[in-house]
């Protein structure tokens, strides 16, 4: 190995050697030792390489007598392996020769089934083919004496016969191509004309039979499609002639032109601009012949259609857009629509009086669908195929709603437009158009509903403005003077505003049995606001009236009940109070027409007086024995003076039942028999009775608004103030534990008699209360 290192480093310093043992990287590039072989001499660079060449066979020689053993071994089994190779030589070739005779064997047996089944498949297909073409004879034959549908069935046997077989060339058949090519054209012919005179007539039997040929045929799908675009094509015609401004002059010129040819002398008038009355007429008259002649009677016969293809095989996915198992109704339904909605659009875009007519009249329209729709419904043809009316026309409702609108606020606007409040007479004109735009709107109930809320819309925009007129302040609630101006304003604006409401509620009732519910449920929800402004207006004036009942009755407390004295007529207070309520009856509210408000403000009014009345009889002190039949006669007395106000004061309920028990424990002279009232805490409430008990007991025992220094108006006040029992007892008690503490601080022994019974009676109004809230 040292020797073979050192001839390898010896070459490596030789450069010009170095140059041919060194791999170049890129073939491209250029060696720089090629510089030195450039540089030298052909018989130097032999030299060198004889050089080279001695130095690698002394180095070969050095390594064969260092590895000789190896190297025998080597080459004794490169003999071996020559012998292997040799013998598996001879086994291939021996396999190849039995490969070669077995190939014999199979080949030529398979060239020949080869060639077999080639013959037969000729033999089979001649076979077919002359089948066929007898088929062919013996079909075509009987082609021209059969009826249309035999006739289809044989030509659709040809079909299948001639299918997927190359005829060309076959003399003997041509005749025979064309004559079912003949065949099939007249077949046609007199299936269409069959399928024409079947829709026309709507004879479901020729239209079967039409369709049956075209499916023997096998083009009833491109015949579906082909009538489906003829009818909508026809549809659109006729849509676009009735829409069609020019032909609608003309109409209406020819029209003018025979009028004035009979009656002579007159002279001619203008076109449709001038007559828009008989323009509209025409516009109408020709789209309602449009839904009801042309479109109705292309539905029944598409329904016919329908009804045929359902029953013989059912529909197979048509090109036109159909998917497979659809319902041609149901599409060329929609197609109409969207036909109709384009051409009206369309129409209105191109004329504004196409589009006035539409827009103003959009009911009309609407109602010329609805009908299309009710006819097609009650038909047996048609009954259940077509399910909605469509939306063609929709489009004009908003404007038609908008004028609508405009209509009945500037109705109400023009009304308002002086200081003083709308007469009947203006209110009647809005009643018309009120009543107008519900009758055109009752073509369908989504736009009865919507022309409903427009109706309370100008309602509400009625009340508003009649509220902006209303006097306030004390010139409208003053009940001294005869009624000011600001009060018979009010009552004026309060009965037009009542009035409206009363026309309004004839006009639902009357309409009620056409109006959907919904609308009359709208309706009736916008006469609410007469309710609250009869109210509103009331309220100042009925809160003025209760309190000058208030200050009347309050001058009980200066009349004395302790003097004894047999005076049988009412005291001075109570027919002071009864003149009172008779005067504001008559004056104030009698005038206002809503005598069902007026009733109901007038019941609270007499309610709140009666309770007003018995708290102020119960804080009477000091009362003696006649000063009690005086009073008693006095809770007689204030059902005369609330008659006018209520006339049933039964009708007052609890506050009445209070009256009359409450009148039998002011008659008694004994505390304990108040003390054992059998109402007592169920109708009298304890705080009342213990009020009234003060009255038996001596200075010295105050009454609570007396023990906190009040007034009995400022008492009343915080009754007002404090509906609470519990709150009205606590005050009670007060007063009594005051008196207790004034007893012990005198030293005295006892206490009045009347003390202990109104102190059980407290502690049984606290019990019952806890009873109750628990």
């Amino acid at each position: 190995m040292g020797g073979a290192t050192d001839v390898w480093d010896e070459i490596q310093k030789d450069e010009y050697l170095k140059q041919i043992i060194t791999k170049k990287e890129n073939p491209d590039q250029l060696n720089p030792s090629h510089a030195i072989s450039a540089t030298l001499a052909v018989s130097e660079q032999l030299t060198r390489l004889t050089q080279g060449i001695h130095l690698l066979e002394k180095e070969l020689h050095v390594q064969v007598l260092e590895n000789h053993e190896h190297l025998v071994s080597q080459a004794t089994w490169v003999d071996r392996l020559e012998n292997i190779l040799a013998n598996m030589q001879n086994n291939v070739q021996r396999l190849l020769l039995s490969v070669e005779r077995l190939r014999s064997k199979v080949v030529e047996p398979f060239n020949k089934l080869e060639t077999q089944t080639v013959m037969l498949a000729r033999l089979h297909a001649t076979s077919d083919l002359l089948r066929r073409t007898a088929r062919i004879h013996q079909l075509t034959k009987r082609l021209s004496n059969s009826d249309v549908v035999r006739a289809a069935a044989i030509i659709n046997e040809l079909e299948e016969l001639c299918r997927d077989v190359d005829m060309t060339g076959l003399d003997m058949v041509q005749e025979d191509l064309r004559l079912m090519r003949t065949e099939t054209q007249r077949v046609e012919r007199e299936a269409e004309h069959l399928l024409s005179s079947g829709l026309a007539a709507l004879s479901q039997s020729d239209i079967s039979t039409a369709f049956q040929v075209f499916q023997s045929l096998g083009i009833q799908e491109r015949e579906v499609n082909l009538l489906l675009e003829n009818i909508l094509s026809k549809i659109k015609n006729t849509s676009e002639k009735a829409l069609d401004i020019q032909s609608l002059n003309q109409n209406y010129n020819q029209e003018r032109n025979a009028k004035s040819k009979a009656t002579p002398g007159r002279a001619s008038g203008g076109t449709y601009p001038g007559n828009i009355t008989n323009f509209r007429n025409a516009l109408w008259t020709g789209w309602e012949q449009v839904l009801t002649s042309t479109i109705f009677t292309y539905c029944c016969q598409i329904a016919l259609v329908q009804k045929v293809l359902r029953s013989s095989q059912g529909i197979n996915g048509f090109t036109s857009g159909l998917e497979k198992g659809s319902d041609i109704a149901a599409l060329f339904w929609s197609q109409i629509n969207e036909t109709l909605t384009k051409l009206l659009s369309e129409a209105a875009q191109n004329s504004s009086f196409i589009k006035q007519a539409l827009e103003g009249e959009y009911p009309k329209l609407l109602r010329l669908l609805l009908d299309l729709h009710k006819k097609l419904q009650a038909d047996p043809t048609t009954s259940g195929i077509y399910p909605n009316p469509g939306d063609c026309g929709h489009q004009f409702e908003t404007a038609y709603l908008s004028r609508s609108i405009a209509r009945l606020l500037d109705s109400v606007h023009g009304m308002f437009s002086s200081e003083v409040p709308p007469t009947t007479e203006q209110v009647d004109n809005l009643i018309r158009t009120i009543t107008n735009e519900l009758s055109v709107s009752l073509v369908e109930d989504a736009l009865s509903l919507t022309v409903a809320r427009n109706i309370g819309k100008a309602m509400q925009l009625f009340h508003v403005k009649a509220e902006q007129m209303l006097s306030v302040g004390g010139e409208a609630t003053q009940v001294i003077e005869p009624p000011t101006t600001g009060q018979l304003l009010n009552v004026s604006v309060a009965n037009i505003v009542f009035y409206l409401m009363t026309q309004v509620k004839r006009v639902v009732t009357n309409m009620a049995s056409s109006l959907p519910s919904a609308s009359v449920n709208e309706l009736n929800k916008s006469l609410t606001n007469a309710n609250s402004l009869t109210r509103q207006i009331l309220a100042p004036l009925v809160s003025s009236v209760d309190d000058s009942v208030e200050a009347i009755i309050l001058t009980m407390h200066q009349e004395d009940f302790n003097r004894e004295e047999n005076s049988q007529g009412p005291s001075p207070y109570m027919r002071e109070l009864q003149t009172f309520i008779q005067r504001v009856v008559s004056v104030y509210l009698v005038p206002y027409q809503h005598h069902q408000v007026v009733g109901e403000c007038m019941q609270e009014s007499a309610s709140k007086c009666l309770e007003l009345f018995l708290r102020h009889v119960s804080l009477v002190r000091p009362i003696s024995t006649s000063g009690r039949l005086r009073l008693v006669n006095d809770m007689k007395q204030i059902e005369v003076a609330l008659a006018p106000l209520c006339p049933q004061l039964v009708s007052l309920g609890r506050v009445y039942r209070l009256l009359r028990q409450f009148r039998s424990l002011v008659e008694v002279s004994v505390p304990e028999q108040v003390a054992e009232c059998p109402l007592l805490g169920e109708l009298v409430p304890h705080s009342l009775a213990l009020m009234s008990l003060f009255s038996f007991a001596p200075p010295e025992l105050p009454s609570p608004h007396q023990s906190a220094n009040w007034s009995v108006a400022r008492l009343s006040k915080w009754l007002d103030s404090h509906s609470s029992e519990k709150e009205r007892l606590e005050l009670i008690n007060g007063a009594l534990q005051k008196y207790q503490q004034t007893v012990r601080n005198q030293n005295k022994e006892t206490f009045h008699p009347v003390y202990p019974i109104m102190m059980q009676m407290l502690e049984r109004g606290f019990l019952h209360i806890s009873q109750n809230t628990s």
